[in-house]
């Protein structure tokens, strides 16, 4: 399906900065640094790009893994009156990502009274730090995190011990990009036999298969590992040749395609950009040492296992040079078409989309995920 046209947005997704300035303040004092990497980095500068909604429904948790433990950051609305679905919308972030950039969406599933559940992974946003960054490590990280949320809340009551599994919840998986092989490793590894997951849906997945990030490529894993341990010498590109640029920079250029004086396209811009600075680069090397490539033979196996029909969607950004809408060719050749639902292209759009076309991913989102889930 390729999108040709939006309608008018039903919300208005505002931002509503914690500091209490208004858009056009914020983007008026950033556009006026002299440096915008220093002036962005300022203590005060924080509560401009912190949210309301965001702050409002924030909490910290302990997650203890048996070689490693972790404080990580979440933001949902579980604890809410008036949530009226035992259906968990769970969004999970990309490399270099955190829940911010879900917002749009996150305020989508509230205002539809559906329960929602954010978090920024172990080494991004807020989460702790960790010494190496295996994927199916994360992987497992996600679904304690899930029983520990999950444990104890209110849910709908059911007969079927499967469901019993996260208290009769079940879920919505959505990841954007590397968080889609988050997801997916998710349901596999952990989710199959619970029989749960409602839904996946996948926000600009990456290239099905990464074939540098393979672990018999010893090559690229030595220098990954190289970097790894000498993070400065990424730190040099970052600081000196690139992040110097501000907006111009690739971590911009790159997940925007938008370009005009909207003062909250400009807004959400500084926003990621102050994500970007704040990322460390033995993070972001980290994730792809520890990357691992899902098997989708073995993927398709387990949906056909659970009976799960008709409950994968797909969105891609057709401006994304990060990845291009030519790599979802794979996905739709490769996933059982009884189980891929609809491939939704998202035109004049890129990387980082519910903060690119917010309006655009939100009216698909409620047509093609929400509604589904309420009929």
């Amino acid at each position: 399906m390729y999108v040709q046209k939006s309608s008018e947005a039903s919300e208005s997704w505002t931002c509503e900065p914690l500091s209490g300035r208004t858009l056009c303040e914020i983007v008026q004092g950033a556009e006026s640094a002299a440096d915008l990497v220093t002036y962005i980095r300022k203590p005060g500068i924080n509560l401009d790009f912190k949210l309301r909604f965001i702050a409002d429904h924030e909490e910290f948790f302990k997650v203890q893994l048996p070689d490693r433990k972790s404080r990580i950051r979440t933001c949902h609305n579980l604890n809410d009156k008036g949530i009226r679905s035992d259906t968990v919308f769970v969004f999970v972030p990309g490399l270099a990502g955190n829940l911010e950039q879900f917002e749009p969406l996150l305020k989508l599933v509230d205002s539809d009274r559906k329960a929602f559940l954010a978090l920024d992974l172990p080494g991004f946003g807020d989460s702790s730090e960790w010494s190496d960054y295996p994927m199916l490590k994360v992987v497992e990280l996600i679904f304690i995190l899930l029983c520990d949320v999950l444990k104890g809340r209110p849910a709908v009551l059911s007969k079927d011990d499967n469901l019993n599994f996260f208290n009769g919840h079940k879920l919505v998986l959505v990841g954007h990009s590397m968080g889609c092989f988050l997801a997916c490793h998710l349901y596999e590894q952990h989710l199959v036999d619970a029989k749960v997951v409602k839904t996946l849906v996948l926000l600009t997945p990456p290239k099905a298969h990464i074939e540098q990030l393979s672990k018999d490529k010893r090559i690229y894993q030595w220098v990954l590992y190289g970097v790894f341990k000498m993070p400065w010498l990424l730190d040099i590109y970052r600081n000196k040749f690139d992040q110097v640029k501000g907006l111009q920079s690739s971590g911009i250029k790159q997940y925007f395609y938008q370009e005009n004086d909207d003062v909250t396209l400009k807004y959400r811009k500084f926003w990621q950009f102050k994500n970007n600075i704040n990322n460390k680069s033995k993070t972001i090397i980290g994730y792809l040492l520890g990357w691992q490539n899902v098997d989708w033979v073995k993927f398709n196996e387990k949906l056909a296992h659970t009976g799960m029909k008709q409950n994968i969607v797909i969105f891609g950004a057709e401006k994304d040079p990060i990845a291009p809408i030519k790599n979802l060719e794979y996905y739709k050749e490769a996933i059982d078409k009884d189980c891929l639902r609809k491939v939704i292209i998202l035109p004049d759009c890129s990387h980082n989309l519910c903060f690119d076309r917010p309006e655009l991913v939100c009216e698909n989102f409620q047509q093609e995920v929400i509604d589904n889930v309420n009929s």
